[in-house]
């Protein structure tokens, strides 16, 4: 009888595809730390969740502040704006006072402010008390501004405060402020504060200077819409 023939087929277990261990590991991955993955969405959506509140608590505060600030000009005969016009021209501005009460009333309120509104007040008051001619509050009202304050708010603060020191003839200190200023600004307000600086020092009668920031302006910003208002003071200043 005749043996049976030995069966040379060897069945191994196929080895499990590239795609297949993907998902093993993938699986694996999942069952053994969803905790942690479900943690990290949870923790994103709440961070997204109370940003967005903050955002909204600051944008409500702020108009609140800025409504309180209106409230306070309010009780003045005319704006901040045209207040020192109408002074000038003998129009009724109303008691000095009175107009002293509400400027000393928004340096107050800047107290309890922050971020754009905080200069906002304070930059109005400063603007009363130019009007007044109280050097002393003007100057308080206008370094309080400029700590703290960002972006256009900064700008005006830096530039009425350097417009003050001329007025004392505190000149070396306004140039200085006026460089700096425009070293610390970028496009329009770079551009702005390089013509407070080149008017600045026409003003105190030193040509060369200003000559030379013109100069430097045209070199700088060959596109810049104000192009042919920095070359005609140029070409005034060199004669």
């Amino acid at each position: 009888m005749a043996e049976p023939e030995d069966d040379d087929l060897d069945l191994q277990p196929a080895d499990a595809g590239a795609l297949f261990r993907a998902e093993m590991w993938a699986t694996n991955t999942v069952l053994g730390y969803w905790r942690h993955m479900l943690a990290v969405v949870v923790t994103g959506l709440l961070i997204f969740l109370f940003y967005g509140q903050y955002i909204t608590y600051v944008q409500r505060t702020q108009r609140g502040m800025t409504a309180e600030i209106a409230k306070l000009e309010s009780e003045l005969p005319t704006s901040v704006e045209v207040l020192a016009r109408a002074k000038s021209f003998g129009i009724d501005a109303g008691e000095d006072g009175e107009l002293e009460k509400v400027a000393d009333d928004l340096v107050t309120h800047a107290e309890g402010c922050w971020g754009a509104s905080r200069a906002e007040a304070l930059l109005k008051a400063a603007e009363i008390y130019r009007t007044l001619d109280n050097t002393e509050k003007r100057r308080n009202a206008l370094s309080q501004a400029v700590d703290g304050a960002e972006g256009v708010m900064a700008f005006a603060a830096q530039g009425a405060l350097a417009n003050l020191e001329l007025e004392l003839g505190e000149h070396d200190e306004a140039v200085t402020r006026l460089r700096d200023l425009k070293r610390s600004q970028d496009g329009f307000l770079a551009q702005q504060a390089a013509l407070d600086l080149g008017l600045a020092l026409e003003q105190i009668g030193r040509s060369d200077e200003a000559v030379q920031v013109y100069d430097e302006f045209l070199s700088e910003w060959p596109e810049s819409p104000k192009l042919s208002e920095v070359q005609e003071r140029r070409k005034r200043v060199s004669g």
